[in-house]
C-alpha cells in the first residue's frame, strides 16, 4: 500500500500543480478578451518570428550534440547522420509528451538498436544525455538564482520568498557532479543501477552544451516577446528557467499551463498580459509543434525507406 502511495504521489502533486496553475492563469487573464490575445499574436513582427525559428533550429542542433557527445564519451561509433535523426526525433517527441527520459529513450532504442548499437550502450547514451540536461540546469540555474535572485510571486505558493535558496541547492548539485567526475571511479552504483561517469573534461563539455541549450530556447521566447527595452536578457533567462523548473516538476507534457502561469506572473508588471500570452502561443507553435510535425514526417519517411530497402534485399536477383 505504501509503495502504491509513493508511486502516486508525484502524479498527484503534478496534477495539483497543474490545476493550481490553470486557476491562477484563468484569474489573471479573464479580464482580457480573447480578441486582444489574438491581436497580440498577429502583432508579432515577421523578423521576430524568423529569429525565433532560427534560434529554435540552433537549439535542436545543440540538443543533437548531447547524443553525439554521449557516443564519444562511451567510445561507440555511429554515423553522425543517424545520430541526428534519432536525437532530433527523440527530443521533438519528448518535449511534447513529457516524461522526457522515458519517451526519448524509447525512440532512441528503436533507432539505435536497429543500427546495431548494443542495449547496454543505448542505456549509457540515455543516462549521459539526461545528465547533460540536468547538470546544465544545476549550473546555469544555480548561478542565476544565487547571484541574480528574483522574488517569487505569492500565487505560486512556494515556501521561499526568493529563488536564492533554490540557486544554492542547484549549484551545490552541479559542483557535486563535477567532484564525482573528478574523483570517483568510472562508474557510480545507485541501488541496482551502474551509472557511467564521464571524465572531468567531458563533464565540462556537458555544462557548456547544456548552458547553450537553455540560452537558445529562452532566446526563442525572448525574441517573440521583444522586451529588450524593458528587461535585460539575463534577467529574463532566470524567469524562463524558473518557469521551466515548475513545468518539469509538474510532469505535464511540455509543462503546459504551469510554464505559462509562471511567465505571466513574473512578467505582468513589465509587459501586458495579452502580449505575453500571444508570444507564448507562438513559442509553443515554433518550438514544440513545428519540430514535432517535422519529426513525425522524418519517422514516416524513414520507415518507408527501411521497408523498401528490406523488400528489395529480399527479392531474388
Amino acid at each position: 500500500m505504501k509503495r502504491r502511495l509513493l508511486k502516486l504521489l508525484p502524479v498527484v502533486m503534478g496534477a495539483a500543480l497543474f490545476l493550481a496553475a490553470i486557476w491562477v492563469l484563468y484569474h489573471e487573464l479573464r479580464k482580457y478578451p480573447p480578441e486582444s490575445i489574438l491581436r497580440s499574436l498577429e502583432a508579432i513582427p515577421a523578423q521576430a518570428i524568423l529569429l525565433a525559428l532560427l534560434l529554435s533550429a540552433a537549439n535542436y542542433l545543440i540538443l543533437i550534440q548531447f547524443d553525439a557527445l554521449a557516443f564519444r564519451s562511451i567510445g561507440e561509433h555511429l554515423p553522425y547522420r543517424r545520430i541526428m535523426l534519432a536525437a532530433f526525433v527523440g527530443y521533438a517527441l519528448s518535449n511534447n509528451t513529457g516524461f522526457n527520459t522515458i519517451s526519448g529513450s524509447s525512440v532512441r532504442y528503436r533507432f539505435y538498436k536497429a543500427w546495431g548499437v548494443p542495449g547496454g550502450e543505448i542505456f549509457r547514451v540515455v543516462v549521459f544525455y539526461s545528465l547533460t540536461f540536468w547538470v546544465g540546469l544545476f549550473w546555469l540555474g544555480g548561478t542565476l538564482f544565487l547571484f541574480q535572485p528574483m522574488d517569487i510571486p505569492a500565487a505560486l505558493r512556494i515556501p521561499f520568498d526568493t529563488v536564492r535558496p533554490l540557486g544554492a541547492i542547484l549549484l551545490l548539485l552541479g559542483v557535486a557532479y563535477l567532484v564525482l567526475c573528478a574523483l570517483a571511479r568510472k562508474s557510480l552504483h545507485l541501488w541496482r543501477l551502474e551509472i557511467a561517469l564521464p571524465s572531468l573534461r567531458m563533464a565540462v563539455f556537458q555544462i557548456v552544451l547544456a548552458a547553450l541549450d537553455w540560452m537558445l530556447v529562452s532566446g526563442v521566447l525572448y525574441a517573440l516577446l521583444q522586451p529588450a527595452d524593458r528587461i535585460p536578457y539575463l534577467s529574463f533567462l532566470g524567469i524562463f528557467m524558473l518557469a521551466q523548473i515548475a513545468g518539469l516538476v509538474s510532469q505535464i507534457p511540455g509543462g503546459i499551463g504551469v510554464f505559462e502561469t509562471v511567465i505571466v506572473l513574473l512578467l505582468r508588471e513589465i509587459l501586458p498580459s495579452p502580449q505575453i500570452l500571444g508570444a507564448l502561443l507562438a513559442f509553443r507553435a515554433i518550438y514544440y509543434l513545428l519540430p514535432l510535425v517535422v519529426a513525425l514526417v522524418l519517422m514516416g519517411v524513414h520507415e518507408i525507406v527501411e521497408k523498401r530497402g528490406k523488400g528489395e534485399a529480399g527479392r531474388p536477383g
